[in-house]
């Protein structure tokens, strides 16, 4: 891989990274209600769901589901059925979910960042396929995947903690049980909704 095709790659990763997504949601959402800090934990979760997914999709795991229509509908279906219950669990918990008061809120938070990640097989068939545009064959293609995979880590990680500063800053506005309840509603629903985009999509 040469310099001209790592940059590609790094332009294109922002991109993704920038677009809203579970994983957005669940970053902004927990800094509105935690704080910096605990967002960065969330951040941590997501950042350790995207490297399982770089490991699976270099062993080759993408191209197994794609192959395997049974395997891929059953873990689609797990997928949709963990972010319908993250979302419902949100909704409900209100704002006291991650409280800077809460004891444990930053590993909470970074469970929920893990799970919400993981919940998406969309993700996996992404990397599946996008990875191996970038791979040339005639050199070692183990070194080229992790190159590939540390940068769109470090991008989600920056891009991430962009979103996590922001949504602390407007945190001010959320203090009020009303608007942390609000926030949580809000972040609930957006997660059912990528639950039923999932599973819309074939």
């Amino acid at each position: 891989m040469n310099g001209h095709t790592w940059l590609a790659f790094a332009g294109i990763a922002v991109a993704v990274s920038l677009l809203p997504g579970p994983a957005v949601f669940a970053v902004v959402s927990t800094a509105l209600r935690g704080g910096f800090r605990a967002s960065l934990a969330a951040n941590a979760g997501v950042l350790l769901g995207d490297a399982a997914f770089v490991s699976a999709a270099a062993l080759g795991l993408g191209a197994l589901l794609v192959a395997s229509h049974g395997v891929f509908i059953a873990v689609k279906w797990a997928g949709v059925a963990y972010l319908a219950y993250l979302g419902i669990r949100v909704f409900l918990e209100g704002g006291s979910a991650f409280s800077v008061e809460a004891a444990g809120a930053g590993r909470r938070a970074f469970r929920f960042g893990l799970a919400t990640q993981l919940s998406n097989p969309k993700v996996i068939l992404f990397f599946g396929a996008l990875l191996p545009q970038f791979v040339d064959p005639a050199r070692p293609a183990a070194v080229q995947f992790v190159l590939l995979g540390v940068t769109f880590i470090v991008s989600d990680a920056l891009v991430f903690a962009a979103y996590g500063t922001l949504a602390h800053r407007a945190r001010v506005f959320f203090k009020s049980p009303r608007a942390a309840r609000a926030t949580a509603r809000v972040t609930g629903v957006a997660m059912l909704g990528a639950a039923a985009r999932l599973a819309a999509e074939r």
